[in-house]
């Protein structure tokens, strides 16, 4: 085996040990959207049908946001295999990424005709911060950038070699793209824009006519679902920048200045385009902040690692370099390079919940090829230094790895304590305790501080055939998402202000949502040993709290 084949495939080893070393404990609670993946999959195997009842969705109802379905049928080997837990749940999510590992490397081979670069590349995303994030969990994300990938790759070998059938595998993967996550309904349609007229020199009529006719295949089953405003854009309508309440709630206050001001051509300033256009560019320039970038990454917790950002501290010089050589250098792919990346950041700029790392997670290989054109071209130039050049490397090498170290003490220590209850800690210990004694009671009643039906249904292993014929959705709120009441004798609502002593119910919920009098049946613990939900049953309740009945409210 040649030097370059053992450095490529220690670069796919360590970037498959980072993502799978204790994925079954980090992160350390269990998302509500990776027990959603798990037990959909465990539906499907067990029944052939999702949670709802319907035979092998297209989509996905889950919360009412009808995902699209390819990564959750992914995952359906791993239940199989491993049973449904964590482990299983998280695996896909590792090899998707460590695979796009080895296609960034062929991608950048074929772009930049340079071992050392693809290299280089390949090894950045392995170590990027921005990747081991989503592939440590369950996320759509690292299906869809693997695919997304692969098809550039063929898209890109067929202009190469004029191989007909790269480009047929192209289509296809464009197209079943769709079927993995939101962003690419957007990215795929825009990118193949750009590529009718990038590539349209490499390509005879026949050929792109063929090709479209496989994409129309692969997306007949998902026309229908994309002409339905419910199961094909639910999500979009709801979290896009044109439907944002605050948009308008802002436009009427501005107008409303105007009036008291005399001022009669307002909506020449305060309109809705221009409201749209002024979030759109804020949307769009958040993703280049300091904050976003180094500091503190993306904005919701659960994608997030305690006092780091999405990329490694050393990445924006090296970015900074590359865009300068291939600027300078004036590469033949420079277009396609800068294209990919916009429009790979376009659909988190179309909603009003931004930056979203994983909705622009389209964009990283982007981003890792031409940090490593910097990085090939700074070790290029130490290496003509005789003595300066080695001290420069070993400090290249010591930021490089102080920094991945400090990520991985933030991502393995401080990020299980300090994003404790927006990972749903706790849970399955919680409902360890609470199965073996469920049939003591009447009902279980669990706060929505806890969380929902769907974690409950995860780690109890609910018979699918049982959840088909008791699950109802409530009605969607502002975000799309709708909630699950009721399955079984398990109850998912707040903690009510009076309670019911006829039945014998069991409460869970956070020790402040009930009165103070009342001991705990068993208390669950955070990391940090505060309370994270306690378990409270109506017998004690009883002895505790006699005015805290629905009876003596009544008297």
């Amino acid at each position: 085996m040649k030097k370059h084949h053992i450095l490529l495939l220690s670069v796919l080893i360590f970037g498959f040990f980072l993502r799978f070393y204790q994925i079954d404990k980090i992160p350390s609670g269990f998302y509500s959207d990776e027990a959603l993946v798990g037990y959909e999959a465990f539906s499907i195997l067990k029944t052939g049908k999702d949670q709802y009842g319907n035979i092998f969705p297209v989509t996905f109802k889950a919360f009412g946001d009808y995902r699209p379905g390819l990564f959750i049928y992914s995952t359906v080997p791993f239940i199989w295999l491993f049973g449904l837990n964590e482990f299983g749940t998280r695996l896909p999510s590792v090899v998707f990424s460590t695979v796009t590992i080895f296609v960034i490397y062929i991608i950048a081979k074929l772009l930049f005709k340079n071992k050392k670069i693809a290299l280089f590349s390949s090894l950045l995303f392995a170590i990027s911060p921005w990747s081991i994030v989503f592939a440590r969990m369950s996320h759509d994300t690292n299906l869809s950038t693997l695919v997304v990938s692969t098809a550039i790759y063929c898209l890109l070998k067929a202009c190469i070699s004029g191989n007909k059938r790269l480009f047929l595998m192209a289509c296809f993967l464009f197209a079943l793209s769709l079927y993995v996550y939101y962003t690419t309904r957007v990215f795929v349609p825009l990118f193949f824009i750009f590529s009718a007229f990038y590539f349209r020199r490499y390509f005879h009529k026949k050929q792109i006519v063929l090709g479209m006719l496989v994409a129309a295949v692969i997306l007949l089953p998902l026309c229908r679902v994309l002409t339905n405003r419910e199961t094909g854009w639910s999500r979009i309508n709801a979290v896009n920048l044109w439907t944002d309440p605050g948009i308008k709630a802002k436009t009427e206050s501005l107008v409303h200045e105007d009036v008291l001001m005399n001022q009669s051509y307002s909506k020449i300033f305060h309109n809705k385009f221009v409201g749209v256009g002024y979030a759109f560019l804020k949307s769009f320039t958040s993703h280049f902040t300091p904050e976003f970038l180094l500091y503190s990454g993306d904005p919701i917790k659960m994608y997030q690692i305690p006092d780091t950002g999405i990329l490694l501290f050393i990445e924006p010089v090296l970015i900074i370099t590359g865009v300068l050589i291939l600027w300078k250098k004036e590469f033949q792919w420079n277009l396609l390079l800068l294209a990919w990346f916009l429009i790979g950041i376009f659909p988190d700029t179309l909603t009003r919940l931004y930056p979203a790392a994983a909705r622009i997670h389209l964009a990283l290989p982007v981003v890792s090829m031409v940090a490593a054109v910097g990085f090939s071209n700074i070790i290029f130039r130490l290496k003509r230094t005789a003595i300066w050049g080695k001290l420069g490397m070993l400090i290249l090498i010591i930021i490089i790895s102080y920094n991945m170290i400090y990520y991985f003490h933030s991502h393995f220590i401080h990020a299980p304590v300090r994003y404790a209850s927006e990972w749903h800690y706790g849970l399955r210990d919680l409902i360890a305790q609470i199965k073996p004694v469920a049939n003591n009671y009447d009902q279980i009643w669990v706060s929505k501080r806890v969380w929902g039906w769907v974690n409950f249904a995860f780690y109890l292993k609910y018979p699918p055939e049982k959840m088909q014929k008791e699950i109802m959705l409530s009605e969607k709120n502002e975000y799309g998402l709708g909630w699950v009441y009721q399955f079984g004798k398990y109850y998912f609502d707040d903690i009510p202000s009076q309670f019911d002593y006829n039945k014998n119910i069991l409460y869970i919920g956070e020790r402040n949502e009930f009165p103070d009098s009342m001991k705990a049946m068993l208390t669950v613990l955070y990391p940090d040993h505060s309370e994270a939900f306690i378990a409270v049953t109506t017998e004690e309740m009883r002895k505790s709290c006699k005015e805290c009945s629905i009876e003596f409210k009544k008297l």
